[in-house]
């Protein structure tokens, strides 16, 4: 039986898989025992403040109404009466963790925000905002919701043809042709409280300057993907704040003719998987023939220019790799069994189908220029980030903040360059480093407390013993309940018929039929990286 899947249907993964019962702004609850203004002293721990690669010894840090108060050695900084006392003797306090590249599906209110905090992820930035996560954000605001915080950007801005939409399909995505469509769509983004444009791949250079004089003029920023016919030099002298993923900067680095390769390629409207398997030759032919000349120029500029980059390496792993995915990942059980039939979908047909020894053996090898890459970029200064991907086909809401930081360690960063790019890097791309980023008086309680040292490895940011978010204590038994909740959410899910829809994705009503033919139309846009 042929089951038609439009072509967002699992975009970014697609996990807007239904959620059991409606969204309420009260649910979850799990640690809200643990109030904002709660007064904590976390004693005789080793405090990693991000601003030294070293520990602070036998720190004492106390935190009243939502915020830092003091950080000083125990010793010589008493606890004030009333406080609630966290021993930390042994223990590592780190401030939380940033993901700048996720993707929440709208269903997802019982289980992403979970997840990220169990995690020690308290603040996200959202890549493909939508009015649902706005109010998730307020919720979590206003005390209702126990979630990280939420920087939401637009709708994702394309051009013509957009990878994202198909013939006559408006919902998921603006397309942009011209300077008038340029303005029609910052005005709309404008009207729903984003904090920033986000860009896509096939934005024409045309419409790319429209888009970028325009933002500047109304002073909204702007971050995505490195257009294909857009050059590095262009986009940070247009003020293109982060460059998410290697795709078009890997290919800027080599020759002229390689770069007009990605520039000439053309795509049907929704044709994600064709552009994806034009791309990825490019990229192989690209990072194989670097000019070294031109990479130490443009990375130079990077570094010179402040412009952020995103690698999400764990999104090239699964698509340069795919055949390395786990299939069977335990953490499987947070995730409604409805996605997992739409993530076993991209990666069989979008990213494992066809593929020949020889490809395979190409973009194995590909994943470790990427590395390569990175390691260039950090040596030069270029300001990295830790972005996952989350709601990409395996790629796990909270845990792939772990997969990630141990991708960036694998790339040659020390532990604590990686730490940097998940709190204090993010703090200054979102313009937020005087709250967020640092253990350090006046800033936001958002802090990780570590049963090991992160400084030694970055697999030891896996040992979570208790979370603070904006001053609420999630302890240890608190943090299982949030998985466990997740876990049962995830559960309750599987028993809805069809899905529910969310995030604009046009999910269909019924679920692949087991071993049917999984078609989509034009083999479209799966499981799409965003």
């Amino acid at each position: 039986m042929s089951q038609q899947l439009p072509r967002r249907a699992v975009l970014i993964g697609g996990m807007a898989a239904g959620i059991a019962g409606p969204w309420r702004s009260k649910e979850p609850r799990p640690g809200e025992s643990g109030s904002g203004d709660r007064s904590l002293a976390i004693t005789h721990v080793d405090v990693i403040d991000c601003t030294q690669p070293r520990p602070r010894r036998d720190m004492t840090v106390l935190i009243d109404r939502g915020r830092i108060c003091a950080v000083d050695r125990s010793g010589a900084l008493p606890v004030p009466s009333g406080f609630t006392v966290v021993g930390g003797r042994g223990k590592f306090l780190i401030p939380g963790l940033a993901d700048m590249h996720v993707h929440s599906p709208a269903a997802s209110v019982r289980i992403t925000p979970s997840l990220h905090l169990a995690n020690g992820v308290t603040s996200v930035r959202e890549m493909a905002g939508t009015p649902e996560i706005h109010r998730w954000r307020k919720a979590i605001e206003r005390g209702e919701l126990l979630g990280p915080r939420w920087t939401v950007g637009s709708e994702i801005v394309d051009g013509y043809p957009s990878l994202l939409l198909g013939p006559g399909e408006t919902e998921g995505a603006i397309v942009v042709k011209d300077a008038g469509d340029v303005r029609a769509a910052l005005h709309r983004i404008r009207r729903s409280g984003a904090d920033f444009v986000k860009i896509y791949s096939r934005v024409s250079p045309a419409a790319f300057r429209a888009l970028m004089t325009e933002a500047r003029r109304t002073g909204l920023s702007v971050a995505g993907h490195l257009p294909d016919g857009v050059t590095v030099t262009e986009a940070v002298r247009s003020g293109l704040s982060t460059i998410e993923h290697l795709q078009a900067l890997g290919c800027a680095i080599s020759t002229d003719a390689v770069w007009a390769r990605l520039a000439a390629v053309r795509i049907a409207a929704g044709d994600y998987a064709s552009w994806f398997r034009q791309l990825h030759p490019i990229e192989y032919a690209a990072m194989t023939q670097q000019d070294p000349s031109r990479r130490s120029r443009l990375l130079d500029l990077l570094a010179e220019a402040g412009t952020f980059v995103d690698p999400t390496l764990t999104m090239h792993l699964t698509a340069d790799r795919p055949e390395d995915v786990d299939t069977d990942d335990p953490r499987l059980v947070y995730i409604p069994q409805e996605t997992r039939d739409f993530w076993t979908y991209g990666l069989e047909e979008i990213y494992l189908a066809g593929r020949t020894p020889r490809e395979i053996s190409e973009q194995r090898r590909l994943y470790d220029l990427r590395l390569d890459l990175v390691a260039r970029m950090q040596a030069t200064g270029v300001r990295l980030l830790a972005g996952t991907e989350a709601g990409f086909i395996y790629s796990y809401p909270g845990f792939g903040m772990h997969d990630e930081l141990v991708e960036l360690e694998r790339a040659g960063l020390t532990p604590w360059q990686a730490l940097r790019a998940a709190t204090l890097t993010p703090a200054e791309a979102l313009g937020r480093a005087d709250d967020l980023g640092t253990v350090e008086r006046g800033k936001f309680a958002d802090l990780v407390l570590l049963g090991a040292d992160p400084l030694a490895t970055t697999a030891n940011l896996r040992r979570i013993d208790s979370v603070v978010a904006g001053g609420r204590l999630i302890t240890p038994t608190m943090r299982q309940q949030l998985l466990a909740d997740a876990k049962r959410a995830a559960g309750a899910a599987d028993a809805n018929a069809g899905y529910h829809g969310g995030c604009g994705c046009h999910l269909p009503r019924q679920r692949p039929a087991a071993g049917g033919d999984r078609s989509v139309g034009e083999r479209g846009h799966a499981a799409a990286l965003g």
